[in-house]
């Protein structure tokens, strides 16, 4: 079975992420392949308000650690102060002629109505901490999620803070979406080999992102065959993390960075 996406039936692509640098670079990546580029018909961009950034990032300060949610402060709104306007999501459309929308709620009543009226063959979410509802999954013929872990291990959030004691297993998998939280069948994985000493986290997040770019286009452009081949998790070898507490926080930090300011300026 092979799925072409420059079949007009197969054609409509839609993006969703967070506002996030780590989202922005999977699209940037996406954006420089001329047939995907054209393909894709929307974005939707979730933010968070700023007063509901700093209340989602306060509690951090209790049940994890002062620096990392000053990191999460940073990769999720900070970057747009620290760098303005070359991280912009509407430029990086804008140039494209691609349709931005920018929400607070991916799941509300006027992006399922939208999504229904485009009617899309692929969504492809990533970094996007939202859970995408069962109308939203139902509006597309396949939805692929994009995650910094080689799946089953390490489900759920920050998996490379809880990856420091085995490195080897950093990589990560596109998979199809269903009800569950980054429990589809797998599309595609990489495990990729990362230098950790004197290296940030944003600088393992980043390159992690970055690579993914050119393989979601691959699996894109061949989508048919890697949807034919596809497996499903082993739920015998699956496990959930969760925001780091403090201790998994301070252990990471005695032998590195969580974010450096010279790692964000160098992707510009």
């Amino acid at each position: 079975m092979s799925i072409d996406i420059n079949n007009p039936q197969n054609k409509a692509l839609v993006f969703v992420g967070q506002e996030s640098i780590y989202s922005y670079l999977v699209l940037r990546e996406l954006l420089k392949n001329e047939t995907i580029a054209s393909r894709l018909k929307k974005c939707f961009i979730v933010r968070e308000p700023g007063g509901t950034i700093l209340k989602k990032t306060i509690p951090f300060l209790r049940t994890s650690h002062y620096q990392y949610a000053w990191y999460l402060f940073l990769v999720n709104y900070g970057y747009r102060f620290l760098a303005p306007g070359k991280f912009s999501f509407q430029n990086l459309v804008q140039a494209q002629g691609i349709p931005l929308t920018i929400t607070y709620n991916i799941n509300s009543t006027q992006n399922i109505s939208a999504l229904k009226t485009l009617s899309p063959h692929l969504l492809i979410t990533a970094y996007c901490s939202q859970k995408l509802s069962t109308e939203i999954l139902s509006t597309v013929k396949y939805a692929i999620n994009c995650h910094p872990s080689l799946l089953p291990g390490y489900r759920g959030v920050e998996p490379l803070i809880h990856l420091q004691e085995n490195p080897k297993e950093i990589g990560f998998s596109f998979h199809l979406m269903n009800n569950r939280f980054d429990a589809g069948d797998i599309l595609f994985q990489k495990r990729i080999v990362i230098y950790t000493a004197a290296s940030s986290l944003f600088a393992q997040y980043a390159r992690l992102w970055q690579e993914m770019g050119p393989a979601l286009c691959n699996l894109l452009l061949n989508f048919g065959n890697f949807l034919q081949h596809r497996a499903k998790q082993e739920e015998s070898k699956s496990g959930y993390v969760s925001v780091p507490d403090r201790k998994a926080v301070g252990t990471f930090l005695k032998r590195n960075k969580l974010f450096r300011l010279k790692d964000l300026y160098s992707l510009i």
